[in-house]
């Protein structure tokens, strides 16, 4: 039996956020503690489903769609780098996640550089 999985991670600050997300298929329902590791030739992404110092997780089981839903929600609790905000949505597009939100990414980094 194949399960449908819709991950979403967010990244935020104040109000401010970075969201992706993808659907993929597990073998099994997905649990707290499963860390999705996908490679490429240059780069690792690792997302962890649990909870933790500037991590929320939350996994939901869609009835109506029969799909699980995993929403990893991590705090910038201070501000980061241009550099850093680049990579993070550089690496989600990498793999094959769709950005879902519409911060402005330009205002974004005017605010982390304050």
């Amino acid at each position: 039996m194949k399960y449908k999985v819709e991950i979403w991670v967010s990244f935020n600050y104040g109000a401010w956020t970075l969201s992706f997300s993808k659907i993929v298929e597990l073998d099994f329902a997905p649990f707290y503690g499963l860390i999705f590791i996908e490679s490429s030739e240059s780069n690792d992404l690792l997302i962890e489903v649990s909870e933790g110092i500037g991590r929320n997780c939350q996994i939901q089981y869609d009835l109506n769609e029969k799909a699980f839903l995993v929403d990893v929600r991590n705090w910038w609790k201070h501000a980061v780098s241009d550099e850093t905000i680049d990579s993070t949505i550089a690496e989600f597009i990498e793999f094959g996640y769709v950005r879902q939100d519409t911060t402005d990414v330009v205002a974004l980094k005017e605010l982390m550089a304050r």
